[in-house]
């Protein structure tokens, strides 16, 4: 096999042909940027004892790639070296290791709490440019996270799939969150949201299947797009004020969620908003709001309306697979 490796003084730029088990050559003393990425075919790669560099990208997005066997004598890994290899779940870090740079493990979802050996040099924990928090890098079995007080801003899936996280410590002053910030953070059952916050973005709490209480701040205007989608232990949610629409899937298959108290300020409940949310028994509408749209509430077979006033338009497949009782007022 070892014909098909491209090796350029000690360097390995690529392997040619398909291979499930990748063994690079004994000699081979460093993996060239990019040399492997995007490769479907691999599930296993075993380093030789000669080896002292990844490049990075090196294995960028190798989405079935599940065991890395890595040298004693491995000195660094690059940035983005492994990242997006979704289905890495066995590797050790060799005590030589030297340098680990920034997203080396981005998004390696099974790598929870991964642990680099004493002396190595290891990205910031935060990715912090400007007040924005664009990635957080877990080397030790953390179960909370504080993010730095002087933070303003989550970037898109800044703080998603989250390792051993059970708790996020967000800093007052913060003011946004953008998409898929806390996606996937499986073992999440607490976040606060601070006052300051004024938007989040779709997907941002989207499988976090052990979240359980959310409570949205003032400033909140709008429930975005999946916010909640997959939720599956959300059972308490509150709104502080002006939440005026809740968007599509917002809450989608939140199977946990029994009961809740819509806030006055809203207007509009759109499709799927409420989505198989199986287990939701009580919701109470406010008296000004305007439309609930088609399969907002569908499939929720438990679920018992109260308070939907006459002036709200309610598309007929609103409700589908729900029995509907109309009601004058916000409490008839």
């Amino acid at each position: 096999m070892e014909q098909n490796f491209e090796i350029i003084d000690g360097w390995c730029y690529r392997f040619h042909g398909e291979c499930e088990h990748l063994v690079i050559p004994e000699g081979v003393i460093g993996i060239e940027e990019e040399a492997f990425a995007e490769r479907d075919d691999l599930k296993k790669v075993t380093m030789p004892s000669t080896l002292k560099y990844i490049g990075s990208n090196a294995f960028f997005r190798c989405r079935n790639l599940e065991t890395v066997e890595l040298n004693d004598g491995l000195e660094e890994i690059c940035w983005s070296a492994f990242e997006r290899c979704y289905e890495l779940k066995n590797i050790q870090l060799p005590a030589s290791l030297r340098l680990i740079q920034g997203r080396a493990f981005g998004f390696c979802q099974h790598l929870m709490g991964l642990q680099a050996p004493a002396g190595t040099q290891l990205p910031f924990q935060f990715w912090e440019e400007g007040g924005v928090i664009y990635e957080y890098t877990n080397w030790i079995d953390e179960d909370v996270i504080v993010v730095p007080e002087d933070a303003y801003g989550i970037a898109q899936y800044g703080l998603c799939n989250s390792g051993f996280v059970t708790k996020i410590v967000l800093p007052e002053g913060l003011e946004y969150c953008l998409q898929g910030a806390f996606k996937g953070c499986a073992l999440m059952k607490e976040i606060n949201l601070p006052s300051t916050l004024r938007f989040i973005d779709e997907y941002a709490f989207a499988e976090c299947v052990d979240l359980r209480e959310l409570h949205f701040p003032a400033q909140i205007t709008e429930i975005s797009h999946s916010l909640c989608s997959g939720c599956q232990s959300l059972e308490k949610v509150t709104f502080a004020g002006k939440v005026k629409t809740i968007d599509r899937h917002a809450f989608m298959s939140c199977e946990s969620l029994k009961s809740i108290d819509l806030p006055e300020s809203l207007e509009v409940i759109k499709g799927w908003a409420f989505g198989e949310c199986r287990s939701l028994e009580h919701v109470f509408f406010p008296k000004g709001l305007q439309e609930i749209e088609a399969f907002a509430f569908v499939n929720c077979p438990n679920l018992t309306p109260v308070g939907i006033a006459e002036e709200t338009v309610v598309n007929r497949l609103a409700f589908r697979n729900v029995e509907l009782k109309r009601k004058d007022s916000v409490n008839g």
